[in-house]
């Protein structure tokens, strides 16, 4: 068994799953089982072996939830076969020090993320009381960093809600607005769906119910020319987050609309 994919897989179960302890023989039985059903291409049978050791350890409450996980653990592993590793220093760094006005600790900032692994601005900004009590910012130097924070905006699962970054708003509807979002250097869309609004409709039983189905096939389905759903999460009961693949080059009516009409080969490849 492969070092480096065991490795990655336990890196990958620490992002995703903290707080779960997994004896080493169970580790090594994931892994194998990873090894043995990729090399099939049979995702099914790998989270048929995965999900109930999830489940035992504590990571996920029940099957559905536990496949969201086995999902989640598939996409880190093949971001970290395609991405080089992140290093402790980060190219925003330096233009965020400069933003704040505050590069005359741009040797300190970039010590102290070095020596807690810091390799992005979302973790800066989570950790900025530590940042500013270890770099010595003035009173005003540290309401700016404070502010920083604030003005940021993340989502995720109660034991996790940093886990992604709500960036720029892309598009909208009648319920809904997506958005780009980021996690670590990972790009991907985020459909934010107003359950306060849905509530509020007479025939909200209806609706949600469609919802639910439109995510259940969106989960089942895996094809290179259908955009792939990667996480769902419920904040407080108000928004569904669904995190998607993110597909640059506007949507199919947009094309549409723009080309008027396509012809059979170009029409054969959408």
């Amino acid at each position: 068994m492969a070092t480096a994919l065991m490795d990655s897989f336990q890196q990958a179960l620490s992002r995703e799953a903290p707080g779960c302890s997994f004896a080493d023989e169970v580790i090594a039985f994931l892994v194998s089982a990873l090894e043995e059903n990729l090399a099939e291409d049979s995702e099914d049978a790998l989270f048929e072996n995965w999900c109930p050791y999830l489940i035992s350890y504590g990571a996920s409450s029940d099957d559905e939830e536990a496949r969201l996980l086995c999902r989640r653990l598939l996409a880190q592993l093949r971001n970290q076969d395609s991405s080089p590793p992140a290093r402790p220093a980060f190219e925003e760094l330096n233009p965020w020090l400069d933003k704040l006005q505050l590069m005359q600790y741009a040797d300190e900032a970039d010590a102290w993320c070095s020596q807690n692994n810091i390799a992005s601005l979302d973790q800066l900004l989570q950790n900025w009381q530590s940042f500013a009590d270890n770099v010595k910012l003035k009173f005003l130097e540290r309401k700016r960093v404070e502010r920083a924070f604030i003005e940021r905006s993340w989502f995720g699962p109660p034991n996790d809600p940093y886990r992604y970054t709500m960036l720029e708003k892309i598009g909208s509807g009648g319920y809904a607005n997506v958005h780009r979002c980021s996690r670590g250097q990972d790009i991907f869309a985020v459909k934010n769906i107003s359950l306060t609004k849905l509530r509020m409709q007479t025939d909200y039983r209806r609706v949600a119910d469609n919802l639910h189905n439109e995510v259940s096939i969106l989960f089942a389905l895996r094809h290179p020319r259908i955009v792939a759903l990667f996480d769902v999460i419920e904040v407080q009961d108000q928004v569904l987050h669904l995190v998607m693949e993110y597909v640059e080059g506007g949507d199919l009516h947009g094309k549409i609309l723009e080309k008027k009409s396509f012809s059979e080969p170009l029409a054969a490849r959408v």
